[in-house]
């Protein structure tokens, strides 16, 4: 399923820019995405709006957003999919050697 996303959203990349303001707009993308799921769970939690289904399909649409600018920071360093999660399993499995979270681990983990 990945690869099949990343084809498709790739034919939506502006290659007539640079490299580097690729990587800023993926940068900013990816900040400016994130910042529209956080207002609304800032909504939910702080204002006492409601998490309806509504507000739901808003965050899981803005995630799609910033996967967009994750796949475009990932074809600008030519890169893949592959190599990112599997980078982070390994973190993972540095951090949380049993396997799973636990509370410790995350406190007095190495960075």
């Amino acid at each position: 399923m990945i690869n099949r996303y990343s084809s498709n959203a790739d034919k939506t990349i502006n290659y007539d820019i640079s490299k580097a303001e690729r990587m800023l707009q993926a940068s900013i993308g990816m900040t400016g995405e994130s910042a529209e799921v956080m207002d609304i769970i800032k909504k939910v939690h702080f204002q006492k709006h409601i998490l309806n289904k509504e507000k739901v399909d808003k965050i899981i649409e803005e995630m799609g957003d910033v996967i967009w600018y994750i796949n475009l920071m990932i074809k600008t360093l030519d890169t893949t999919w592959e190599d990112v999660l599997t980078i982070n399993n390994t973190k993972l499995a540095k951090r949380y050697p049993k396997g799973s979270f636990d509370s410790l681990d995350s406190i007095n983990r190495e960075e």
